[in-house]
């Protein structure tokens, strides 16, 4: 089998043949030419290769080639995107720039959107792709258009549109191993001149890819639109869609220093391997299992989640102002749960309710182009969640009644046409963020409650406002003391995001750019006792970054080459880890810091090509250097203080640990490559169309992702770290002559590499770590009219 550098110098090396061979054809020999791709992420339309900022895009063919239906799956299609799952929520980082937090109190810092209307829950992502006129992905701090939660850049989702005039529609199905079964459809109906209507729908059945059921897929979604264009200056859209994700829902595998429970397979989930390996495991950490009754049981792994989005979006031309665009959404989400990801029981049962509101005016003329707006943003959480790690560890939850956010911002960009190619453009934007918290939280006791400041408490209590916490699955309560305390705040921060750029047409089809822009996140709370030591907030981060960047369409259309070299400042950045909230006492928490300083810089390649009429290849290439320059925190090894064994287990990590006291370490990370952040990523792909007698084609093609290695989360654990890997896909499918048939047969991951996209270290001492799909393959058929 080739070695991984050998497929990546092949993947290369098939691109720059392609570029070679175009250069040698003059531009006159072919009419054909790469499709021109327009843009929204500037909240203006744009050609891509206008557009002075670097955005990855995925348009409905290569969506529907690659089968994407969640946000996973775009890992494959856009080098520096990591996507992966906490839970039953994504973590998405961007340039190396994410949030490792999933639970209700945790905000994304790569702002993720629908028709853009931006999600503040990372629970409400996946199931959202179906009829879709494109994906884009904007790198880099998007402050001053977008605003919160856009540090590392945005995912914008579009959906397709209705259509006066048009009658249209749609359906496809798709079958795959794992017993995938996929319907899709659309339908398009215009009424008189003036109105129109599209409706579209998807549902996906899929078995779990791990043997004990989990990392399945039970989908379920619909979109209505309606589109009333009474003339050229004036339309209105009225929308509503519904998410409902169901099934077995999120697993990981454990790893420990002799590899998987199952080398052979790696998918074996942690039904067969638990509860007997992690109390060996336990047991060679030195912790008694004296109390171990029964563990925890994965035989009711489930989630259910559902995302209903309801508003309307106006325009209207208001002369020489240009365009009034007026926004209006409300989002909620509702999850409840029960995942065992972590290697234990993790239970929420969450409620978020969202209203957005925009007003913004985009204008120009010949010398200056604008756009501006208000924003205003409100949401309200209410949760409760049960975390269970069996009597051998610790139980902890909380009843949150109120986590509520509101936001206000005014934001304002121009650009002035210098000269015919000189462009000067700046933006600001002011932001204005409160937080409050309102609830009580309660940690098994290591401690008497009174030297914590917290008020003794039973199971009985507790399950007095979270029910399922009553017993363990083996219906036995829990024998032990807790403690309650409350957990409140009100916090409130203000920012001026700003961005700075020059443009310059070097010729007709070529641009060069050059950006400085400032991005912001606001700061939160997370899971912890007014009385925590650790406290229970954390601050803002923000991100200043530098780019230079070129776009080119070359040889009469047929190559586009883009490229952008950046250097990120990065101050404060959130990070999330499961440490010791209040040392000596045995307890442990999931918990947010900000990390001082970092740097992060790199380059980004883009290049798609027309060989001939019939070859088409596209290479997308990021080299990546992200590290932290300032990241010294306290941390324990979980199960520490059982050991009794004072200073006896530090941390498992390749940071440099210092002791501090009784089983709490000063871990001093500086340097560390920061988390999903490999130095190499390349994706490559080709296809050749043969064109058959009577007009029909076939067309298949292959793609080959290739990434160097990177830690999975910042505890730096020999256990979590993803060793170099390459991927390779690929789908033939006929194209009927009037392009309304298309039968496709694709295989994915076809070498079953195991990829992890997320990882938790248990108590025991084992990581839990969460792996991509495994060698997956199928058909699908579909027609339009």
């Amino acid at each position: 089998m080739r070695s991984p550098t050998s497929k990546v110098a092949f993947a290369i090396g098939l691109a720059l043949a392609g570029s070679t061979s175009i250069a040698q054809q003059p531009a006159a020999e072919s009419a054909v030419v790469l499709e021109e791709v327009t843009v929204t992420a500037q909240r203006r339309e744009e050609s891509l290769q206008k557009a002075a900022a670097a955005i990855s895009v995925i348009d409905a063919d290569l969506l529907a080639r690659t089968g994407a239906t969640e946000t996973e799956n775009l890992n494959k299609l856009v080098p520096g995107l990591a996507v992966g799952l906490g839970g039953p929520s994504s973590q998405i980082y961007l340039r190396g720039v994410g949030s490792y937090g999933t639970n209700a109190f945790a905000d994304p810092a790569v702002q993720f959107t629908v028709d853009g209307i931006a999600y503040g829950r990372v629970t409400g992502m996946n199931g959202n792709f179906f009829d879709l006129e494109r994906i884009e992905v904007l790198k880099g701090p998007q402050g001053t258009l977008y605003g919160r939660n856009a540090t590392g850049g945005a995912i914008n989702v579009i959906p397709a549109k209705p259509q006066l005039g048009e009658f249209a529609g749609g359906v496809g199905l798709e079958a795959g191993n794992y017993s995938l079964k996929r319907a899709n459809g659309f339908l398009n109906l215009p009424a008189g001149e003036t109105w129109a209507f599209r409706g579209a729908f998807q549902v996906v059945d899929r078995d779990g890819y791990q043997t004990d059921g989990t990392n399945d897929e039970d989908s379920k979604a619909f979109r209505l639109q309606a589109l009333f264009a009474p003339n050229d200056n004036v339309s209105l859209l009225l929308y509503g869609s519904k998410v409902s994700l169901g099934g077995r829902g999120f697993g990981q595998i454990p790893y420990g220093v002799n590899g998987y429970f199952n080398n052979a397979d790696p998918w074996t989930g942690p039904g067969i391997a638990n509860p007997a390996a992690l109390v060996a495991q336990a047991t060679a950490n030195r912790q008694p299992p004296t109390l171990f009754t029964n563990g925890v049981s994965y035989q009711r792994n489930a989630q259910d989640i559902d995302v209903t989005s309801f508003g309307a979006t106006l325009t209207a031309g208001i002369g020489a102002a240009g365009d009034l665009t007026l926004v209006a959404n409300q989002l909620e989400t509702t999850n409840s749960s029960n995942s065992y990801g972590p290697g234990f029981r993790f239970q929420p049962d969450d409620d978020a309710k969202q209203l957005t509101l925009e007003a913004r005016i985009n204008g120009g003329n010949d010398r200056i182009e604008w756009v501006g707006g208000l924003f205003a943003y409100q949401e309200d959480q209410s949760f409760r969640f049960w975390v269970d790690q069996g009597f051998l560890f610790n139980q902890t939850g909380a009843q949150i009644n109120k986590l509520d956010t509101t936001s206000q911002a005014a934001f304002g960009q121009l650009t002035f046409n210098l000269s015919d190619s000189l462009r000067l453009a700046a933006g600001a934007r002011y932001t204005k963020e409160e937080k409050e918290l309102a609830g009580q939280i309660w940690n098994r006791q290591g401690a008497p409650c009174a030297a914590l400041g917290a008020t003794p408490a039973t199971i009985a209590n507790i399950a007095a406002a979270i029910p399922w916490a009553a017993t363990n699955e083996a219906g036995v309560a829990y024998p032990f003391p807790y403690c309650r305390d409350t957990t409140t705040g009100d916090r409130e921060w203000t920012d001026t995001s700003w961005k700075v750029g020059v443009e310059y047409d070097l010729a007709e089809r070529s641009l060069l750019y050059a950006n400085v822009a400032r991005g912001f996140k606001a700061g939160g709370f997370y899971a912890a006792g007014d009385r925590s030591i650790v406290g229970n907030d954390y601050e803002p981060e923000e991100l200043v970054a530098f780019a230079v960047g070129s776009k080119n369409s070359l040889l009469g259309g047929r190559l586009r080459l883009n490229a952008e070299a950046f250097y990120w400042d990065y101050t404060d950045h959130q990070e999330s880890y499961l440490a010791p909230t209040n040392p000596p006492v045995p307890a442990f928490g999931f918990i947010t810091i900000n990390v001082p300083e970092s740097r992060i810089y790199g380059l980004d390649l883009e290049l798609e090509a027309l060989v001939t009429e019939a070859d088409r290849i596209s290479v997308r290439a990021q080299y990546l250097k992200a590290e932290y320059t300032d990241f010294i925190f306290n941390n324990s090894r979980p199960g520490e203080f059982q050991s009794g064994i004072a200073g006896s287990q530090p941390p498992s990590t390749t940071c440099g640990v210092t002791l501090l006291s009784l089983g709490l370490y000063r871990l001093n990370c500086n340097g560390k490559q920061m988390p999903r952040s490999p130095t190499v990523s390349i994706q490559a792909d080709y296809q050749h169309t043969f064109k058959l007698a009577g007009g029909s084609q076939i067309v298949p093609g292959v793609s080959v992702q290739y990434s160097s290695s990177y830690f999975v989360a910042a505890d730096y654990n020999p256990l979590q770290k993803q060793d170099a890997f390459t991927m390779v896909d690929a789908d033939i499918a006929w194209v009927s002559a009037d392009d309304r048939w298309t039968v496709a047969a694709f295989g994915k991951n076809l070498s079953n590499e195991d990829v992890w996209q997320n990882s938790f270290i248990h108590p025991a001492g084992l990581a839990f770590n969460a792996l991509r799909p495994p060698r997956t393959y199928g058909a699908r058929v579909s027609f339009k009219f």
